[in-house]
């Protein structure tokens, strides 16, 4: 039983709706599948580390980075319609933009070759992909903030 504050009522606790009750836990679940995949991962990555060629001639190389850059291009026109719609949907397209350009400035950087390709590559990340990047995160971190809690109580909270 719970005694309702403003009135002294007795009254017994309103059970979650089973919906609900699967949406709290759910996350939980993943937890242990979560924590054993990056302890493989971090197996191959040890694995890559060790056994991968400094130099490695790629096919499709051109596919590769225009197809990333059309994704990238994809996952920036979703956010800049999700925020300028202000959809639900702005803060996880925002984060996930941020991601990429953080991706493509990685890549960018590590695999030029030459002084010239390496500075571009260099000044391309420090004056557009990282800031627009760190924007995106402050960004999305704001408006998560600034969102009302939907999800309804949680048990162990």
């Amino acid at each position: 039983m719970v005694k309702d504050m403003t009135t002294g009522v007795l009254t017994r606790p309103q059970q979650q709706a089973p919906q609900e009750r699967i949406r709290s836990r759910y996350p939980r679940r993943l937890v242990l599948p979560l924590t054993v995949g990056a302890a493989g991962f971090l197996a191959w990555i040890v694995t890559l580390a060790v056994r991968l060629p400094e130099r490695y001639v790629a096919g499709h190389w051109n596919v590769a980075w225009v197809g990333f850059d059309v994704i990238l291009l994809a996952s920036l026109v979703t956010t800049a319609w999700a925020a300028a719609r202000r959809q639900h949907v702005a803060p996880a397209a925002a984060l996930v933009t941020a991601v990429l350009l953080l991706c493509d400035a990685w890549f960018d950087v590590t695999t030029a070759s030459g002084a010239v390709d390496v500075a571009v590559s260099v000044l391309s990340a420090l004056t557009v992909e990282l800031p627009v990047a760190g924007v995106l995160l402050w960004a999305a971190r704001r408006q998560l903030r600034h969102q009302p809690d939907t999800s309804g109580p949680t048990p162990g909270r």
